[in-house]
């Protein structure tokens, strides 16, 4: 499980979105609203700029690409949990551009 470390951040932002849902202080609200909008306009980046694409190939990632999309399966369920539709739909496009930028990546998504 040594690539727990690489996901680690995604881990603590799942918390955050429950945290943010529950106890619906408006400084979480606005700081999800803000990481959400930041974290699509970089995968939108990427997706679209060969350089960037062709840096991240070099790094390999070893955590399971799988437990990324359920990571995001799982934000995307607690935002309609708690009627977050925009944002919901927000890290639904997320998601599948993480998606695309790992199927134009590796050409597979089942890599190692």
């Amino acid at each position: 499980m040594s690539w727990f470390k690489e996901i680690i951040v995604d881990v603590l932002v799942t918390v955050f979105i429950l945290l943010t849902a529950m106890l619906e202080a408006v400084w979480m609200q606005y700081t999800l609203v803000g990481y959400t909008s930041l974290m699509l306009a970089v995968k939108l980046f990427v997706f679209f700029n060969d350089n960037y694409l062709n840096l991240l190939k070099k790094k390999r990632q070893t955590a399971p690409v799988s437990v990324i999309y359920q990571l995001y399966g799982i934000n995307i369920a607690i935002l309609i949990l708690f009627d977050w539709w925009i944002t919901a739909g927000l890290w639904l496009l997320i998601g599948i551009i993480s998606y695309l930028t790992d199927k134009k990546m590796y050409k597979d998504v089942s890599r190692p």
